[in-house]
């Protein structure tokens, strides 16, 4: 196409739109206007030709005015270059085309027939988040609510999430909109908003996203068809009950039988409570894989930053959250006054949206009196309890529900649990690798204790879906008591064991603000096999645990003989049979039988790694080895090692990568340092950082490397890196947030632990906040760790990586 035929205020481009709009028209007399997604997620859109929004929209707007169309401009739109903070970018680029002084003194340069079509929330159909700034303060211009009833976000078509709740907590949410003088409008909510009360806006619209298909109840899952229904029926008067909603919706769709009714509307109501419960509390947004937004995926990298779930958690061992308030991006100050300081204090934003704005420190005490790790943990696991309760409370119903469409929603359920679950134990899991906290016990709304031959046992995880319970020779197996952390709990003993080994299973029951949890404790009774002391040389372990069955022991620096082990069992009637390790860095294993059951314990012995250096001397400590040394590449200087990178590599058949500086290891440990370059990365591969290090195939390596040195934006990375048998895996942080890691002082902090076979590695700008990176296996021991800088195939050699210091600290409890 031409220039002038791209113009919005030419002829050639206002008559094709004119003419294409007219032919729809002929074929569907009622067509009433165009939906344009422009300059959004890769489409074209007057700002690639010079424009605005306004431009584009008005010069459609005005090729179908004469037919008497409309146009719906979504406001969609997150271009990078307009703020870090995508969920700013909309306004950004909206309101001032709002506030826009036109000739004749009024405000606003969008036409009269121009709808802006903005989703409830600033990021993309979570399910929960706050609404969009934009409701309220486009005061000049017609809103579109747009609304989602596909479930792209909320468990698609194998969840059961009723959204009718969502769209009501939306629609009432106050603005707090202001007049021209900073007077509170009198009718303000998004509802007031959208239907033109609070503004006067002469058109007003919502607008429903769905995703109908070829199944024969078109939404795919049973319950997703309640949706379509809310959406209508909430459009069409957006005050109404979203529970009056349900009612409606189940004694047209299941039964009139009243407690039926009752009992189907229960499970909808919580639904999509519980979902945010498993999926995003406390205001975590988009935590989902890349594609197709159904599974969890919170250290995803998504090929942009704003498309993945570590853009958005922030998690580090600081906290979890985005800090939106005065001290980070400010989206707080997109809205009105009042929601503005709401949403700008953690003290006072409701703490359902409570990481949307902050970065939340994993101590903060919560309304609960609980930390927030352990609220945050406690969530998960409610939400999960709910879908149990839904799948229990619908296998009750069979007797009233027709064959076909009973089993469909059971299959539904049993699906969705498995998936809640799943939502739970990763987010947890990925959590904790920042918090470095426990899972919390014993103070949840399901959490309980039970009595079994006079002993008490608790600290279970909710997350758990069996525990074992220890029973003495000749003990009874029997539960006397069940005593459950929250009063208003009730418990049922489902079923006793009937002997020793034996399966007992407790049901607790509650209810929280969002509807009835379910907790099935499934107990394996057994033959006790645990252990109430283990020694090394006749000093117990104070790391002991009986429950725990491996152990790190480190003896000094220096020690030759293997330590002697002892342990005593719980049970007299146990036997005991420790098998000592046969070095100071071999391996013991204590043995416990209790008739035909056993458990056995290890305990590793390693000695205390003491090759820490802080590079303060003249000459190099003798724990340092070097592989391919060149002596004129490398230099002591100013309180650092330097080795200057140069041509040379380590991964596939290349191994001939330069002065790695390494040092004997044993057994766990973390390694760390401060790494310095001269200046910053330029070429393709040039890289410096720590490693851990078996031989030129086998080894782990965390370094800042140049990835692409051409490339728009996904220019230098960090890079962890394990190869396995000459083999390569890897793991990386890179986009345009990673281009700030390291600072003007060319410093960056990395960390590699070592537990067992498994490496996790951490990176920081500061020293002080490190954030977790992942997690990798090698299945060949490591000898030794230490130190790297090299190019790869790059031939540059004015690059210098200086180390500040090498840290190596041994993981285990020290024997003195």
């Amino acid at each position: 196409m031409t220039n002038s035929q791209l113009d919005p205020y030419g002829a050639d481009f206002r008559g094709w739109w004119h003419r294409r709009a007219q032919q729809i028209q002929t074929a569907i007399p009622d067509f009433m206007g165009l939906t344009v997604k422009a300059n959004s997620e890769g489409q074209p859109g007057p700002q690639d030709f010079g424009y605005d929004h306004g431009d584009g929209a008005n010069a459609i707007a005005a090729a179908v005015a004469p037919l008497g169309m409309t146009v719906h401009w979504r406001t969609f739109v997150y271009n990078a270059e307009v703020d870090n903070d995508r969920l700013k970018r909309a306004y950004l680029e909206f309101g001032p085309i709002d506030d826009e002084v036109q000739p004749d003194g009024s405000r606003g340069r969008f036409a009269d027939n121009v709808f802006l079509q903005t989703k409830n929330g600033p990021l993309d159909f979570q399910a929960r988040e706050p609404i969009h700034p934009m409701f309220g303060r486009m005061e000049n211009t017609n809103q579109a609510l747009e609304l989602q009833i596909t479930q792209e976000y909320t468990g698609q078509n194998w969840m059961l999430a009723y959204l009718g709740p969502m769209y009501e907590e939306i629609l009432k949410t106050d603005t707090y909109a202001t007049d021209a003088k900073g007077k509170l409008l009198k009718e303000r909510l998004v509802g007031n908003i959208v239907d033109g009360t609070a503004q006067h806006h002469p058109d007003t619209a919502i607008v429903g996203v769905a995703n109908l298909g070829n199944a024969d109840n078109l939404t795919g899952q049973h319950f997703s068809q309640a949706n379509l229904f809310a959406f209508g029926r909430q459009a069409w008067d957006w005050t109404l009950d979203s529970t009056d909603i349900a009612t409606d919706w189940v004694r047209m769709t299941w039964s009139n039988d009243r407690r039926v009714v009752d009992t189907i509307r229960k499970m909808m109501m919580g639904s999509w409570e519980s979902l945010v419960s498993y999926q995003t509390p406390l205001g975590i947004g988009h935590q989902f894989a890349e594609g197709a937004h159904y599974r969890p995926d919170p250290a995803d990298w998504a090929g942009r930053d704003d498309w993945s779930p570590i853009y958005y958690n922030k998690a580090d061992t600081v906290g979890l959250g985005f800090d939106r308030s005065p001290t980070g991006s400010n989206l707080a100050a997109q809205y009105f006054p009042r929601l503005q300081q709401r949403y700008g204090n953690i003290d006072a934003i409701p703490e359902n949206l409570l990481m949307w704005f902050h970065h939340v420190p994993w101590g903060y005490r919560m309304d609960s009196g609980r930390t927030f790790w352990d609220e945050l943990v406690y969530r998960y696991q409610m939400g999960v309890q709910y879908v149990t309760w839904m799948r229990e409370t619908w296998d009750a119903l069979q007797p009233d529900i027709d064959a076909r469409r009973f089993a469909e929603v059971r299959a539904k359920l049993a699906v969705h649990e498995a998936d809640a679950a799943d939502w739970r134990d990763t987010s947890v899991s990925y959590w904790k690798e920042f918090s470095g906290r426990d899972i919390p016990v014993d103070d949840a709304p399901l959490s309980a204790t039970i009595v079994v031959n006079g002993k008490e046992f608790g600290g279970f995880s909710l997350s758990d879906t069996s525990y074992t319970i220890p029973v003495p020779a000749g003990a009874s197996p029997t539960i006397t008591k069940v005593r459950t952390a929250d009063r208003k709990a009730r418990y049922e003993i489902i079923s006793q064991a009937s002997g020793v080994p034996g399966q007992a299973i407790v049901k607790i029951t509650t209810e929280s603000f969002f509807g009835p949890l379910v907790k099935n404790y499934v107990f394996n009774l057994v033959p006790d096999t645990t252990l109430t002391a283990l020694r090394v040389d006749g000093a117990p372990l104070t790391s002991f645990a009986p429950t725990v069955l491996r152990y790190n022991a480190l003896t000094p620096a220096g020690t030759t003989t293997a330590p002697t082990i002892t342990a005593s069992a719980t049970d007299p009637a146990a036997s005991v049979l420790v098998e000592q390790a046969t070095s100071a860095t071999g391996q013991a294993r204590v043995t416990v039988t209790n008739g035909a059951a056993s458990s056995v314990y290890t305990v590793d012995l390693n000695t205390t790694i003491a090759g820490s250096d802080e590079f303060g001397s003249t000459q190099l400590g003798p724990q340092w080895q070097w592989v391919r040394p060149d002596e004129s590449k490398r230099r002591l200087a100013d309180g650092s090692l330097v080795i200057t990178a140069q041509q040379g590599d380590l991964q596939g058949n290349a191994n001939t990568a330069k002065n790695l500086a390494l040092q004997d290891v044993d057994g766990d440990w973390t390694v760390e340092s401060r790494i310095v370059f001269s200046r910053p990365l330029a070429s393709n591969n040039e890289q410096g950082g720590i490693l851990g290090y078996a031989d030129d195939n086998n080894y782990v390596k965390l370094a800042w490397e140049m990835g692409n040195a051409t490339a728009a934006v996904h220019k230098a990375r960090i890079v962890f890196l394990r190869e396995q048998n000459g083999t390569a895996s890897t793991l990386e942080i890179t986009g345009a947030d990673a281009q700030r890691i390291v600072g003007a002082d060319g410093a960056i902090w990395l960390r590699l632990t070592k537990i067992g076979d498994r490496y996790r590695a951490y990176y920081s700008s500061d020293g002080s906040v490190y954030r977790y990176i992942g997690a990798l296996t090698l299945n060949v021991e490591p000898s030794k760790a230490g130190l790297l800088a090299f190019n790869r195939a790059g031939t540059s050699t004015d690059l210098d990586v200086a180390f500040d210091y090498f840290r190596v600290e041994s993981r285990g409890e020290r024997i003195h």
